[in-house]
C-alpha cells in the first residue's frame, strides 16, 4: 500500500467570486486557519462540558476503580482491592482524576464530576491534535488533515461521549496518542522514541487491555524494518526491540496496582476477563430483546453504520476499496512487497478493522451499542479521509471538482453542527437520516440513552415542578438514572430523596433502559409530565405519582 500522492489545496476553479479572499487567505495560512479550527473546538468544549449528566458507569469507574486503587497506593488496602469486581479494568485514567480530586480538595460530588467532564473533554481535545497530526503525514495534506479531524469532531456520539466516558472515549485518546508516537518512532527510531512511545503503549493497556494490538503492531514494523535491512541491522533493531518491551511491561505494572500483587498472575486473569466478560443484561436490538451473550455477529458493524454520519460510511467503503486495491497490486510483486508496505496504513487498517474482527470470530460479549471498540473510529475516519482524497486528487480515478467536494463536506458539516446544536447535550443517541427511516420507531429497534445521561433533565424537571423544600421521593428505573443526583447542585440535591420503589414514591423518571418500560402501560393513577424527545424518539418520561 503506497503513500497516496501529496495533495495540495486545489486552483480556485469553479469558486463563488466571494469565496476568492477567504481561499487566498486559506492557502497562504494553512496553520492559522488549523490554528483557528482548533481553537474553536477547545471555546465549545469549555462551554459544553457543564451540560452533561453522569453516566452509569461514573460510580462504578471512580469509585470502585479510580477510588480502590487509590486507597491501596496510599493506604496499603489490599482486601477491597482484590475482592472488587472492578480490579481487572484498567485503572491508569482514574487514578489520575482521582489524583486531581484529591490535589484540588473537591468535597462536593457536583465539583468532583464537572472535573471529570471538564479533564474527559481536554483529554480528548489533545488526542485530536494528535490525530491531525497522524492525519496529515499520512494524507500528505493540511487540508485533508483537517477535514479528517473535523469529522472526527463532527461525529456526534463520539463528541458526547467524550465528556463522559472516562473508559472508551478515553482508550479511543490513548490510541491516538500511541499511533503517534508509533508513527514518529518509524521516522528515527531513537532511544527516547522508543522509550515516549513505550509509555504510550503501557497507558494505553492499562486503560484497557485490549492496547496489547498496538503491542503488536509495534513488533511487526519493526520485523519489516529488520527485513528491509537485510538483516543488517539484526542486533540493534532486536536490541531496540527489547527495550521498548522491557519499558512497555514496566509502565504497565507501574500504572496497575493489582499487578504488583503478581504481575504474571494477574495480567492472565485480566487476559481471562477481557475475552470473557460475563454480563447478564439483554439490549434491544432491531426491536428484538436480545440477552448480551447472544447478540448476532453483525452487531457492532450495523451498530457502527446507523449512527455514524452517512457521508463518512460512504467515503469508509470508498477508501477501503483504494486500499485493497493497492494492497493486491502489491501482492502481484512479492519480491518487493515487504519493501513496498506503508507501514503506517497497514497499521491503521489493522486498527481500523480488527477489534471489531476479533469481537466477531470470538464472539466476545458486547453491549451498548458500540462502545466497546469505540477505539476504531479515528482510523475508520482516517480510511474515509482516504477515500476523499483518492476522489478528488488521483487522476486515474474518477474524480469531482475540487470546488464541489468542498462544499459539499463544508454543507454536511454544517449540517451535523446544526444537529448536534439542537439535540445538545443528548449528541449520544444520534442515528443517522437513513437509520431514522428504515427502523421507525427508533425506540421500538434500538437502545436509547442507555447511559442515563438524560435524567438529569429529569430530576431538574422534578425540582422545578414540587414547590417542596425536601423529602421529594423520586423513583427511578435504573442505576444511570440514580447517578445524576450527584451533579445537582448541593441545595437542590439536599431537597431529592431517591428510592427503588415507585410504589412509596411521589416521583418517577425512566430513560427506558429496559425494552419491556416502552411498551407496559404506567399504573392509571400515574400521570406523565414530561417527556424528553430527540428527533421525536423519546428518551426520557417523568411520572407524577399519585398526583
Amino acid at each position: 500500500m503506497a503513500l497516496p500522492a501529496s495533495a495540495s489545496v486545489p486552483a480556485n476553479v469553479g469558486w463563488p467570486p466571494w469565496t476568492e479572499r477567504i481561499a487566498k487567505f486559506c492557502k497562504s495560512r494553512p496553520r492559522a486557519v488549523v490554528a483557528l479550527a482548533f481553537a474553536l473546538f477547545l471555546v465549545v468544549g469549555l462551554l459544553a462540558f457543564a451540560d452533561y449528566g453522569v453516566g452509569w458507569d461514573d460510580g462504578a469507574s471512580r469509585d470502585g476503580t479510580g477510588l480502590v486503587n487509590w486507597n491501596y497506593v496510599t493506604r496499603g488496602e489490599e482486601r477491597p482491592l482484590l475482592k472488587g469486581n472492578e480490579k481487572y479494568h484498567g485503572p491508569a485514567y482514574e487514578l489520575f482524576l482521582v489524583l486531581l480530586e484529591k490535589v484540588l480538595d473537591l468535597q462536593d460530588t457536583r465539583a468532583v464530576f464537572l472535573m471529570r467532564h471538564l479533564v474527559l473533554f481536554l483529554t480528548f481535545f489533545l488526542a485530536t491534535l494528535a490525530f491531525f497530526q497522524v492525519a496529515k503525514r499520512v494524507l500528505s495534506s493540511h487540508w485533508y488533515a483537517l477535514g479528517a479531524s473535523m469529522a472526527l469532531v463532527l461525529s456526534p456520539r463520539i463528541f458526547a461521549e467524550a465528556f463522559i466516558n472516562s473508559k472508551d472515549l478515553v482508550f479511543l485518546s490513548f490510541s491516538v496518542f500511541a499511533t503517534w508516537t508509533l508513527f514518529r518512532t518509524l521516522d528515527g527510531p531513537t532511544t527516547l522514541r522508543w522509550a515516549v512511545h513505550a509509555l504510550a503503549s503501557g497507558l494505553l493497556i492499562d486503560i484497557r487491555i485490549l492496547g496489547i494490538l498496538h503491542v503488536a503492531v509495534t513488533a511487526a514494523c519493526l520485523a519489516v524494518l529488520t527485513v528491509r535491512d537485510d538483516r543488517a541491522r539484526l542486533g540493534p533493531n532486536a536490541a531496540k526491540a527489547l527495550l521498548y518491551l522491557a519499558l512497555t511491561a514496566g509502565f504497565v505494572v507501574l500504572f496497575w496496582p493489582v499487578l504488583w500483587l503478581g504481575p504474571w498472575l494477574h495480567f492472565r486473569a485480566a487476559l481471562a476477563d477481557m475475552s470473557w466478560y460475563h454480563w447478564v443484561g439483554y439490549v434491544l436490538y432491531l426491536g428484538a430483546r436480545v440477552k448480551g451473550t447472544e447478540l448476532p455477529w453483525h452487531y457492532l458493524p450495523y451498530w457502527i453504520w446507523i449512527s455514524t454520519p452517512i457521508l463518512y460510511t460512504l467515503l469508509f467503503v470508498g477508501g477501503s476499496l483504494a486500499l485493497a486495491g493497492a494492497a493486491v497490486r502489491s501482492l502481484a510483486s512479492p519480491r518487493t512487497l515487504v519493501h513496498d508496505l506503508d507501514l503506517q496504513w497497514l497499521a491503521i487498517c489493522v486498527y481500523a478493522f480488527a477489534p471489531v474482527l476479533s469481537v466477531i470470530v470470538l464472539h466476545s460479549e458486547v453491549y451498548d451499542a458500540w462502545r466497546h471498540v469505540f477505539c476504531v473510529y479515528p482510523f475508520i475516519v482516517l480510511i474515509a479521509a482516504r477515500g476523499a482524497q483518492g476522489l478528488v486528487g488521483r487522476a486515474s480515478a474518477p474524480r469531482i471538482p475540487a470546488a464541489l467536494a468542498v462544499t459539499l463536506f463544508a454543507v454536511h458539516s454544517a449540517w451535523i453542527a446544526a444537529d448536534m446544536l439542537r439535540t445538545h447535550p443528548h449528541e449520544n443517541v444520534y442515528f443517522n437520516e437513513l437509520a431514522r427511516v428504515l427502523h421507525a420507531p427508533l425506540e421500538r429497534s434500538f437502545d436509547q440513552d442507555y447511559w442515563g445521561l438524560s435524567c438529569r433533565q429529569g430530576f431538574e424537571r422534578v425540582l422545578a415542578l414540587d414547590p417542596a423544600p425536601a423529602h421529594i421521593r423520586v423513583a427511578t428505573a435504573t442505576q444511570g438514572c440514580r447517578n445524576n443526583v450527584w451533579i445537582l447542585p448541593p441545595r437542590e440535591r439536599a431537597r431529592i430523596e431517591v428510592w427503588y420503589d415507585r410504589a412509596s414514591a411521589d416521583w418517577f423518571l425512566t430513560n427506558f433502559r429496559n425494552a419491556e418500560e416502552r411498551v407496559v402501560a404506567p399504573p392509571p393513577d400515574d400521570r406523565k409530565v414530561y417527556e424528553l424527545t430527540v428527533h421525536s424518539v423519546p428518551i426520557l418520561a417523568v411520572y407524577r405519582l399519585r398526583p
